[in-house]
Protein backbone atom coordinates (compact mmCIF):
# COMPACT_ATOMS: atom_id res chain seq x y z
CA UNK A 1 0.00 0.00 0.00
CA UNK A 2 1.34 3.48 -0.41
CA UNK A 3 0.13 6.99 0.96
CA UNK A 4 1.38 10.22 -0.33
CA UNK A 5 0.77 12.00 2.97
CA UNK A 6 -2.34 10.47 4.60
CA UNK A 7 -2.33 12.83 7.55
CA UNK A 8 -0.99 15.73 6.55
CA UNK A 9 -4.29 17.34 7.50
CA UNK A 10 -4.85 15.94 10.50
CA UNK A 11 -3.74 16.57 14.82
CA UNK A 12 -1.15 14.35 16.18
CA UNK A 13 -3.46 12.41 18.63
CA UNK A 14 -5.93 11.43 15.29
CA UNK A 15 -2.61 10.59 13.01
CA UNK A 16 -1.13 7.99 16.10
CA UNK A 17 -4.73 6.71 16.10
CA UNK A 18 -4.86 6.14 12.07
CA UNK A 19 -1.19 4.77 12.10
CA UNK A 20 -1.93 2.62 15.04
CA UNK A 21 -4.96 0.69 13.00
CA UNK A 22 -3.37 0.96 9.97
CA UNK A 23 -0.36 -1.51 11.50
CA UNK A 24 -2.67 -3.70 13.48
CA UNK A 25 -5.04 -4.45 10.04
CA UNK A 26 -2.10 -5.17 8.49
CA UNK A 27 0.31 -6.47 10.40
CA UNK A 28 1.99 -8.33 7.45
CA UNK A 29 1.91 -5.55 4.74
CA UNK A 30 4.53 -3.60 3.49
CA UNK A 31 3.21 0.23 3.53
CA UNK A 32 5.34 3.31 2.03
CA UNK A 33 4.19 6.28 3.69
CA UNK A 34 5.17 9.51 2.10
CA UNK A 35 5.58 12.14 4.73
CA UNK A 36 7.21 15.29 5.88
CA UNK A 37 6.18 14.83 9.24
CA UNK A 38 8.65 13.75 11.61
CA UNK A 39 6.00 12.25 13.82
CA UNK A 40 5.06 9.83 11.06
CA UNK A 41 8.26 8.52 10.06
CA UNK A 42 9.17 7.63 13.76
CA UNK A 43 6.55 5.12 13.57
CA UNK A 44 8.24 3.09 10.97
CA UNK A 45 10.57 0.57 10.69
CA UNK A 46 12.34 2.01 7.74
CA UNK A 47 13.09 5.36 6.49
CA UNK A 48 13.91 6.83 2.96
CA UNK A 49 15.40 10.32 2.78
CA UNK A 50 15.83 12.26 -0.55
CA UNK A 51 18.14 15.47 -0.49
CA UNK A 52 20.45 17.01 -2.78
CA UNK A 53 19.81 13.95 -5.29
CA UNK A 54 20.88 11.23 -3.17
CA UNK A 55 18.77 8.33 -1.15
CA UNK A 56 19.75 7.55 2.47
CA UNK A 57 17.97 4.51 4.08
CA UNK A 58 17.90 4.66 8.04
CA UNK A 59 16.64 1.49 10.10
CA UNK A 60 14.12 3.15 13.17
CA UNK A 61 16.86 2.50 15.75
CA UNK A 62 18.87 5.07 13.65
CA UNK A 63 17.20 7.91 12.99
CA UNK A 64 17.80 11.36 14.55
CA UNK A 65 15.19 13.94 14.90
CA UNK A 66 15.29 16.80 11.87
Amino acid sequence: MILDEPTSALDGETEQLIAGRLRGALPDATIIIITHKPAMARMADMVVTLADGHARVEQRSEMVDA
